[in-house]
């Protein structure tokens, strides 16, 4: 290059040559084809670490040696939920996956409190409720599958029906309440400290025993 141009031309053509070739095009390519690249690259990839093991392998201890093994790019749990809000506005994937995905990031912060429904908000039945065709329906459409029975007041918390159980009551034989059938319908319920954290409730939840638990203060 330095023959055919002046020396300022030619570092500035090389320059040019060395980061269109060397750097943007491959990198442009690699990106998007990473898997492809790669899969078709590794006979190379051999050849070239074979024919540069004895200058390499000796190098690379000595660095392990003296800066230690390399750890790699670690990425904390802000710049995770950072990365998965831009794959979310890049159309990679859903709200709903970003959402599931940054709540168990969150897993180990959060306790019960931050998750919980408020006793306000929640469906209820009164344990001296008959289970007429009214109430069926109503439980059908709310769509719950475990729903808090209580006593006189919402605050007191008798335990749990389970939705499914009542496919075997027939309203039209007899009228009957949630309290005849307590002893068969009603499940323990179970309670759950306000500062409780999520992980191990969830490992609990996760052994079958129970899905649902009352938080308390």
């Amino acid at each position: 290059m330095g023959d055919l141009t002046s020396g300022l031309t030619g570092l500035i053509v090389s320059t040019a040559i060395i980061t269109l070739f060397g750097e943007i095009i491959p990198q442009a390519v690699c990106s998007r084809y990473a898997l492809f690249v790669g899969a078709h690259s590794t006979w190379f990839i051999y050849i070239f670490m074979f024919v540069t093991f004895p200058i390499s392998f000796p190098i690379s201890a000595i660095l392990d040696a003296v800066l230690g093994e390399e750890v790699g790019n670690i990425l904390s749990k802000n710049q995770m939920k950072r990365m998965f809000e831009m794959l979310e506005t890049e159309n990679v994937i859903k709200s709903s996956e970003r959402k599931i995905i940054q709540a168990a990031l969150d897993l180990q912060e959060k306790a019960a409190k931050d998750v919980m429904t408020r006793i306000e908000d929640v469906y209820m039945l009164d344990i001296n409720t008959h289970l007429d065709h009214r109430i069926l329906r109503e439980i059908y459409s709310k769509g719950f599958s475990r729903i808090p029975i209580f006593d006189r007041t919402r605050d007191n918390i008798v335990g749990i029906l389970m939705a499914r159980d009542l496919i075997l009551i027939n309203p039209d034989r007899a009228l009957i309440s949630l309290k005849q059938l307590s002893s068969i319908l009603i499940r323990d319920v179970i309670g759950v400290e306000d500062t409780d954290k999520l992980e191990p409730l969830l490992g609990y939840f996760k052994k079958g025993l129970t899905h649902i638990g009352i938080v308390t203060q």
